[in-house]
């Protein structure tokens, strides 16, 4: 996944110029934070997302290139195996609390590792914060999604 830096290296340079005079990423972002109500943390999320949709996709090219995993794999284990937890997310705190004995009030940026906290306790409910109050929406249809791609796939081959 290109970082920050690369995407800004020298490299680069005519991408981001023609970035620059079409606007395009600008009226990107203006789009995505008319569809979130201008929450830049709702802006972040969407980011976040993208890039793990990104992740399950490359994940499942690899899946997919091993003939012995490929023909073993449902649609249901092939998605569950390319669903990642977002490495970090940003939450603010709407009441004081403390987290391990670290106390917090309303308003804190939390920097929440999901991505780790899932490896950790093996809680795969980290992946979409199901059952939390910012469980993400796209907790049913990002599964629905990689489960068509690895249907029609696999399909595909059939013919």
């Amino acid at each position: 996944m290109p970082s920050l830096f690369s995407s800004l290296a020298p490299g680069n340079t005519l991408r981001n110029l023609a970035w620059q005079v079409t606007g395009k990423v600008t009226r990107a972002k203006a789009l995505l934070a008319s569809m979130v109500g201008g929450d830049l943390a709702g802006v972040h999320a969407v980011s976040v997302a993208i890039h793990n949709v990104v992740k399950g996709l490359n994940q499942m090219r690899s899946l997919y290139l091993d003939v012995s995993v490929r023909q073993t794999l449902t649609p249901e284990m092939a998605s569950h195996r390319c669903l990642f937890a977002p490495g970090v997310v940003l939450r603010q705190a709407t009441s004081s609390g403390t987290v391990g004995g670290c106390p917090y009030s309303a308003g804190t940026l939390l920097l929440l590792e999901l991505e780790k906290a899932r490896q950790t306790s093996g809680d795969e409910s980290m992946i979409f914060l199901a059952d939390t109050w910012s469980r993400c929406p796209a907790e049913q249809w990002v599964p629905a999604m990689l489960e068509g791609v690895w249907r029609r796939a696999t399909s595909a081959e059939e013919r």
